[in-house]
């Protein structure tokens, strides 16, 4: 449907053209008649020229299914980015390998591209989505999807000066500017009819505008924002590219077969120079000071001298030439054959072709997922993938590829294994998934005894799992990881070392053992407490004499409640229990032989139960209290008792009345 669009536009294109030509009157060039449908191209973006055209009859690239239009040169990357139009694509072609490295997918029927240095980005005009999608070089996504524009964008020029894009909207005669820091249009500018070609002046801030319609050159001021000149040319000027070296402005008249030059000091036109057939495209070669034309209609291009104005070379290229970039670091010219699907590279020291690459159709791409299992959460784990590499601490890592034959490898992972690391995968027709079972690797941990006779039963104790031997080596399996260790000596052997750690990190590991035969078994002279029978509350002390073959072990039972064991021949306590205990503490040597002794510790009951004396049955302090409670009232009942007395002396007898 957008292919039907295409061929109306060019219809009104030729026409136009036509009537144009018409009016004009006879030229100093004989043209070849054409009827039938065009279709309007991509034009020349940044100064270094693509261009812009009516195909001529019967032979629309539409139809081959591909259509490489727009090109621009990368020199931040060292890549050439081509728009196909038929695909919604934009292929990048290294200039290290004239190869495709990347295919972008963008919007509706991309065209003009432009190349923005200061953001390391590639603008995308998509002439039937009318928007704009910007591609970041480094990644070659689509970072900005959609920027609005005008009615068939189409041709673009990137503004070091200002860091903007300036895009010519064909169908809405009108050019807009967008800030590549917002990414989003700061203006609008009226110009003449359909606009086409664009060219950047940075000596002058200036954009010069190609108006197809109007056979005139819009020069707009990107300090104002507003057109300061408008330059008459040939019939039909599309591709534009400006001069550094000159202060020139290269205009392609297709209608003429000619290209007009423009001097940006006087906004005149000081030289008009014939070319091939329906001269489209143009670019600006820095180096050599030449200025290259496709000729769509004569299938070549021209080289033009600007030290002299003229044609100095004619190279054959594909099929209808559109666009061309020139790549400063290579001295090379790439060059869009729209018809030949693919693009030219001329070498600007020879004026020859020395690399063709195909443009195609971009094929389908199906998901490619790695999913591994058996590795612990957030574990990092990597597959590289047909070159590419990716990481990720989840379960999957996901590729996307068209039809075709892919190496990968699996990244390994310190104690961990999978299998295999390598291999293929075959996409065909749909999506592949491609398990990674990880297991954990385990090491050899062998403890190797000399000293013992043969047939002794050892043992060690490796992270708390105990295993027995009767030979000389004792081995467990385990994973990465720091490990403690407990020798069990045989009967009278000592062991060295007795316990440590051991390390396994991603291999195996050997423990030497070395048994030495023990003296004397350990002996205890003397084992007693600081007092046989103690009150409850009060603290007792153990002490153990004893002897035996390196550092003795000591662990004491039967103890009374409130007391704990301890490896050590002094143990301290104070009962919270009372009765009679047999308190027995084990003495071991390095042999692992032991001997014991026992003593008994009597813990009776406090005779007052809150301490210290009593009175009556209480505590001091109480009986004291009532003690002097009763003291006082004894004293106070003698005294009342004594005056009572000592009154009762005082009084007279009572007088005898006279019967006694």
């Amino acid at each position: 449907m957008r292919l039907l669009t295409f061929v109306g536009v060019g219809l009104i294109v030729i026409g136009t053209l036509a009537a144009a030509v018409a009016v004009a009157g006879p030229t100093p060039r004989t043209h070849i008649a054409r009827t039938g449908a065009g279709i309007p191209i991509r034009t020349r973006a940044s100064g270094r020229g693509d261009g812009l055209s009516n195909m001529p009859p019967g032979n629309l690239p539409a139809a081959n299914n591909f259509y490489p239009a727009g090109i621009e040169y990368d020199s931040g990357k060292g890549e050439v980015f081509v728009a196909d139009a038929a695909w919604d694509n934009v292929s990048v072609i290294s200039d290290a390998t004239n190869a495709i490295v990347a295919n972008v997918r963008v919007g509706a029927n991309p065209f003009g591209l432009a190349y923005d240095s200061g953001k390391g980005e590639v603008f995308v005009s998509n002439q039937v989505s009318n928007n704009v999608s910007v591609i970041s070089d480094a990644t070659n996504i689509v970072v900005v999807a959609s920027i609005p524009a005008g009615s068939s964008p189409q041709w673009e020029a990137y503004d070091s000066g200002k860091g903007e894009v300036f895009l010519a909207n064909a169908l809405s005669n009108n050019v807009t500017v967008m800030s590549d820091t917002t990414n989003s249009v700061v203006a609008n500018i009226t110009v003449a009819s359909y606009p086409a070609g664009m060219a950047y002046d940075g000596a002058k801030g200036e954009v010069f505008v190609a108006d197809a319609f109007s056979n005139v050159v819009s020069v707009i001021s990107d300090t104002t924002n507003t057109v300061v000149a408008t330059i008459g040319v040939g019939s039909g000027p599309f591709g534009a590219a400006y001069d550094g070296g000159k202060g020139e402005v290269f205009v392609a008249n297709q209608a003429s077969n000619t290209v007009s030059v423009m001097s940006d000091a006087t906004n005149t036109v000081v030289a008009t120079i014939d070319v091939g057939s329906y001269p489209t495209g143009v670019a600006y070669d820095s180096a050599k000071g030449e200025v290259f034309v496709s000729n769509e209609m004569s299938n070549n291009v021209s080289v033009i001298s600007d030290a002299t104005n003229s044609v100095v070379a004619t190279v054959d290229v594909g099929a209808y030439p559109f666009g061309l970039a020139y790549d400063s670091a290579k001295g090379e010219v790439f060059v869009a054959n729209a018809n030949s699907n693919n693009v030219s590279v001329i070498s600007d020291a020879t004026n020859t072709v020395v690399a063709t690459i195909a443009i195609g159709p971009v094929p389908p791409t199906y998901p490619v997922s790695f999913t591994e299992t058996g590795l612990p959460i957030g574990t990092s784990w990597s597959v590289t993938f047909d070159g590419t590499a990716q990481s990720s601490t989840t379960n999957t890592i996901a590729f996307s590829k068209g039809n075709g034959t892919y190496s990968y490898a699996i990244g390994g992972i310190q104690g961990y294994a999978t299998s295999p690391y390598t291999g293929t995968i075959v996409v065909n027709g749909g999506s592949v998934t491609r398990p990674v079972p990880w297991t954990q690797v385990t090491y050899s941990v062998t403890f190797q005894e000399t000293g013992l006779p043969a047939s002794t039963r050892w043992s060690v104790v490796l992270q708390g799992m105990s295993q027995f031997s009767m030979t000389t080596t004792d081995a467990f399996v385990e994973p990465n990881g720091t490990y403690s260790f407990t020798i069990g000596a045989g009967p009278g052997y000592a062991a060295s070392p007795r316990s440590g750690m051991i390390t396994v990190n991603g291999y195996s590991v050997t423990q030497l053992v070395a048994f030495s035969a023990a003296g004397n078994a350990p002996s205890i002279s003397s084992f007693s407490a600081s007092a046989s029978s103690i009150t409850l509350g009060s603290s007792v002390t153990l002490t153990v004499s004893a002897t035996g073959t390196g550092t003795l072990s000591y662990a004491y039972s039967g103890l009374p409640a409130g007391c704990a064991s301890v490896n050590a021949s002094t143990l301290t306590c104070t009962p919270s229990a009372t009765g009679a205990f047999t308190i027995r503490v084990t003495v071991t040597d390095i042999a692992s032989r032991s001997t014991s002794a026992s003593v008994v510790v009597t813990v009776s009951a406090q005779a007052n139960p809150g301490g210290g004396n009593t009175i009556f049955g209480l505590p001091a302090a109480e009986g004291y209290e009532i003690l002097a409670a009763i003291a006082i009232a004894i004293l106070v009942g003698g005294v009342v008792v004594f005056r009572w007395r000592r009154k009762h002396k005082r009084q007279p007898p009572a007088p005898r009345s006279p019967q006694q």
